[in-house]
């Protein structure tokens, strides 16, 4: 779950950096949009992994 979320956002911010147009230095919102989207789903991702990985070693203890 963890690298699930990390490529999610890793995806998103390739996104986001190739959004600006170099021509008008304007973004395409659609590619914004989705880069946001992207990046904040693979960071609650990666939280909720992180968060299921320490309850589980709690367990083990």
């Amino acid at each position: 779950m963890i690298k699930n979320g990390l490529f999610l956002a890793s995806i998103g911010m390739l996104i986001l950096m190739f959004s600006v147009s170099r021509e008008t230095f304007e973004y395409d919102m659609l590619n914004l949009t989705t880069a946001i989207f992207m990046i904040i789903f693979g960071g609650v991702l990666a939280y909720k992994g992180t968060k299921k990985e320490k309850a589980k070693e709690e367990v083990e203890k």
